[in-house]
């Protein structure tokens, strides 16, 4: 089946190699909100900074005007509700970690919110769903 479309969150990491990939399909690539990495609240500061600020409540806790790691998943899976109602056969998604992990938990099973963070996903590394419609 050859691929008909590429979507990638508005952060320019997943353009840049959703471009690579391109390479070899010349097909479309399209930016999706609802992909973006988990709006934190601590652009541009430590990672450990985010850490320290939500660690009382990883999963729900909101700082600095963010998303908690709840509302991300909610907002993941409302673009995998959109997914279902689009005609394409085969899609290619660049996404981040966190959002991965939502693909990873939704489409797999069996990992409770309070385990999202267990899950680990490799650079680049490829996941292969077929959605029901």
């Amino acid at each position: 089946m050859r691929l008909q479309r590429i979507l990638v969150s508005p952060l320019p990491r997943t353009r840049e190699t959703a471009e690579i990939i391109n390479r070899h399909h010349a097909v479309p690539i399209e930016i999706h909100a609802d992909l973006s990495d988990v709006r934190s609240g601590f652009d541009g500061r430590r990672v450990a900074d985010y850490f320290a600020a939500t660690n009382h409540d990883p999963l729900r806790a909101r700082a600095n005007g963010g998303e908690s790691l709840l509302d991300h998943k909610l907002r993941v899976l409302r673009f995998i509700d959109w997914l279902t109602t689009q005609s394409d056969q085969a899609l290619l998604i660049v996404a981040h970690e966190e959002t991965m992990r939502v693909f990873i938990a939704h489409f797999e099973g069996g990992v409770d919110d309070e385990r999202l963070r267990d899950i680990h996903v490799g650079n680049c590394e490829y996941r292969h769903y077929v959605l029901s419609r």
